[in-house]
Parts: C-alpha cells; structure tokens; sequence
C-alpha cells in the first residue's frame, strides 16, 4: 500500500494518522508504533465526530514518549 502511495503521491509525506475517538483506545500506541516505519515521530490526531456544539476543529494531536513506570520497566504512553 505505502509503495503504491509513493508511486501516485511521491512529493507528499505521511505525518501520521488519526481516528475518530471520541478517546484514546489501548491498542493505540501500538499502532503508532506501525507509523513509526513511515515517519520517526508521527503525529496522532482524535477527531471527536460528537461535539457539534463546540467552536473550532473538535480534535487533538498527540505524540508518544517513553517513560519509565514505577516498576523500572519502559512503556510508551501519549502526549497531548
């Protein structure tokens, strides 16, 4: 798919990739981390399709960090 991509858009960059939320799921990060063959800090944005009633573009960007947990072990966690 991404070799197709390069062959129709070959002076357009992939800078990352969103969903329709309307929050972050678990399974997320890892596909961030799919993203990261394409891109070495992609951009993860939530659309939130509900919220008519708001002013401005109802969404928010995120990207991902790696920080330590209690247990000394590395997890990969969002940033707004």
């Amino acid at each position: 798919m991404y070799t197709m991509f390069r062959k129709i858009n070959a002076k357009e960059k992939i800078v990352g990739w969103y969903s329709s939320g309307p929050k972050i799921k678990k399974n997320d990060i890892e596909i961030h981390e799919k993203f990261r063959d394409y891109n070495s800090n992609p951009v993860f944005v939530v659309i939130k399709v509900h919220e008519s009633e708001t002013l401005g573009i109802p969404t928010e960007a995120y990207c991902s960090v790696e920080e330590v947990n209690q247990e000394g072990q590395l997890e990969k966690n969002f940033v707004h």
